[in-house]
């Protein structure tokens, strides 16, 4: 797959963020609320001891969680970040977002099946203090290549 294809929607990259921010994180919000709705609509109305409405919980959980963290860090990266050029960046936000959405669905899917404990839950912190450094060390490394490339041209133009 090229590298500018958007990975999840195998879309353009342009096409798919382009979009002003704003209106992005207004499409992120909706969804949010919608699937918040869904999943309280899932939890009052249906049978809990059916494997479908187990699956269907837990899809809409992610939704949900997805949605949220993403908005979440997004949020944060404002506060946390002092440099303008790291703030506001949807796209990381929603990654951060989808990886503790993912962690705290498959918590949510073991203690639901009645398989989680001590391990599996080290486990499961383990693999996400991992993906965390490793995303982060990603994108440090995308820093500094972009940093290295524009020291090559300006040194270039001397």
């Amino acid at each position: 797959m090229s590298n500018n294809r958007h990975l999840l929607y195998n879309v353009p990259k342009e096409r798919f963020w382009g979009a002003g921010v704003s209106g992005r994180v207004v499409v992120v919000g909706f969804l949010a609320l919608l699937t918040w709705t869904g999943l309280g609509l899932v939890v009052l109305n249906a049978n809990p001891s059916e494997l479908a409405a187990r699956l269907l919980f837990l899809v809409l959980l992610y939704a949900a969680l997805f949605a949220t963290f993403g908005l979440g860090a997004y949020v944060l990266s404002f506060r946390i970040f002092a440099s303008k050029a790291h703030r506001g960046n949807l796209e990381r936000s929603l990654q951060y977002g989808g990886l503790w959405a993912t962690f705290t669905t498959v918590a949510a899917t073991l203690r639901l099946f009645r398989t989680l404990n001590w391990a599996n839950g080290t486990l499961l912190v383990g693999l996400l203090t991992l993906a965390q450094f490793l995303m982060f060390a990603r994108y440090l490394g995308a820093q500094s290549e972009k940093r290295g490339r524009r020291g090559r041209r300006e040194s270039k133009s001397q």
